[in-house]
């Protein structure tokens, strides 16, 4: 082997690679990139057995030289580590070095020997062999990327029940829409979006935690205006994408194996009351109250009435805290559907009793975290919160006449007990 790569490309693949290596291995081969070059690119591939990256840098004068082909297995850490401090702007070269039985990485004058391990003991891949077994279709950079890191907050961390540990993605015929949700079961996150050509061939899927984490890194390295193609049968989910003109990716991961919760009839309760209120000004008037709460369910109280919010918390150990802000609260005449598009909730929010006497105050108990994060996944200036009882779920949606009209968001959270100090 003998190649010239440039510095930036090289530590952009090995930095996709690094991530989804496990520190631990059973085996010294699964810390390794598999190194492949031949007379057209460059291809840099990684797994960990669930998830497989494999990075392609395609010859050019610019990008890569190939002077001699061949293939190896490098320890991925240690590679990853000693290009990213060579000089910017500046090639690589990695060469096999027949008498030391290493390969050499050299950057200027710089150089390094590096021992690796036969290819022939990296661990098969599972190639797409039959593409009639998947279902294939493509997406906005921008609509991925938000569906995924919107829902993620409401993602379990549970060791048993494992399919809450990562989004469901399943086509609704209800509205014609593709739905990323997770839920922890104390709350809920759901994103739908206008169904991308082909996807509603899909069956429900749920793609794990580390998967989603690894798909928002990719995709943070493209324009969000590209798109990726995407291709998914009852075992895995491919996502192939172009990071730039120097690199092509394909990432795989296997599905989580298991059942969904069905979720959908808590998004269309009918709640009759609903508080209006300035995002940032409700997320940082609870992050202040918040700094006082420290017992274990992190709970922070809620009084509505007509035109204030109260939000107080207490802690027995360091005391409390209460701020006060300005809001909009009415009793509603009716409710539509919760999923109803922007139109028909501009009607409801017409509709609003205005009638100050008809309007009781309420008082809500919430675990602080899990509200913040809900609320912070918000995009327009106002949330609207729609409430029923003080023990009931409340659902959290974005202003309806704001939203995009190719993505919604809708969210449930259970309240807590109040608890008397």
């Amino acid at each position: 082997m003998h190649v010239s790569i440039k510095k930036e490309l090289l530590v952009q693949t090995l930095a996709h690679a690094n991530r989804i290596i496990e520190k631990r291995q059973a085996s010294p081969v699964l810390g390794c990139v598999l190194l492949e070059a031949n007379r057209d690119y460059i291809k840099v591939t990684a797994t960990n057995m669930d998830m497989t990256i494999i990075d392609t840098i395609n010859f050019s004068p610019v990008n890569c030289i190939i002077d001699e082909p061949g293939v190896y297995c490098l320890p991925v850490g240690l590679l990853y580590d000693i290009t990213k401090k060579f000089s910017n702007n500046s090639n690589v070269i990695l060469q096999n070095n027949v008498e030391k039985d290493v390969i050499q990485i050299k950057n200027n004058k710089a150089i390094f020997d590096i021992h690796y391990i036969n290819s022939e003991h990296f661990p098969p891949l599972e190639l797409v062999n039959n593409t009639d077994d998947y279902v294939e279709f493509s997406m906005r950079v921008e609509d991925l990327k938000c569906s995924l890191d919107t829902v993620r907050v409401a993602m379990s961390q549970d060791i048993i029940r494992t399919q809450l540990n990562g989004v469901y993605i399943h086509y609704s015929e209800k509205d014609g829409t593709l739905r990323f949700v997770a839920t922890d079961l104390f709350r809920i996150s759901c994103v739908s979006i206008k169904s991308p050509e082909n996807a509603c061939n899909i069956k429900p899927i749920i793609i794990s935690k580390k998967t989603v984490v690894e798909l928002l890194h990719m995709l943070s390295d493209i324009d969000k205006d590209d798109r990726v193609n995407i291709k998914i049968n009852e075992k895995q989910i491919i996502v192939e994408a172009n990071i730039n003109e120097g690199i092509t990716s394909i990432y795989t991961s296997r599905l989580v194996n298991g059942s969904f919760p069905e979720y959908t009839t808590a998004l269309e309760i009918r709640n009759d009351k609903v508080l209006i209120i300035g995002v940032k000004e409700l997320v940082a008037a609870i992050d202040r109250v918040d700094t006082i709460v420290s017992d274990i369910s992190n709970s922070i109280q809620l009084s509505i009435s007509n035109d204030k919010l109260i939000i107080s918390g207490i802690s027995k150990e360091l005391g409390s805290a209460v701020e006060e802000l300005d809001c909009v609260y009415n009793n509603m005449t009716y409710h539509n559907d919760i999923n109803s598009n922007a139109d028909e909730n501009n009607i409801i929010i017409n509709e609003y009793n205005h009638n100050d006497s008809d309007t009781e105050v309420l008082q809500i108990c919430f675990n602080s975290k899990y509200f913040l994060e809900l609320i912070k996944q918000i995009n327009t200036k106002d949330v609207y919160i729609y409430f029923n009882t003080n023990v009931s779920p409340t659902i959290i949606k974005p202003d309806p006449n704001k939203i995009s009209n190719n993505l919604s968001l809708v969210s449930v959270i259970m309240p807590v007990e109040i608890i008397k100090s």
